[in-house]
């Protein structure tokens, strides 16, 4: 996995997170955080926008289902 494809999963673990952690929403978690990422976006150096995002990744407590539902190959 490439560091972009891991920064947009940890990205989208996050957003799911602040969503409340919804089930049948990765596609768009996923979605939301690679238009974050894209050149040229608003936020810091690597096009990642986080001014809004008060959420801590946490790595210890996997999604729901016990699955990773941002991780793509």
């Amino acid at each position: 996995m490439s560091d972009r494809d891991e920064m947009i999963r940890r990205r989208a673990y996050a957003l799911w997170e602040i969503a409340g952690r919804p089930d049948g929403q990765e596609k768009e978690h996923w979605e939301q955080a690679v238009r974050e990422m894209a050149p040229g976006e608003a936020g810091d150096a690597d096009g990642l926008d986080t001014s809004s995002d008060q959420t801590q990744f946490d790595q210890s407590s996997p999604p729901v289902g016990g699955g990773q539902p941002y991780l793509r190959n």
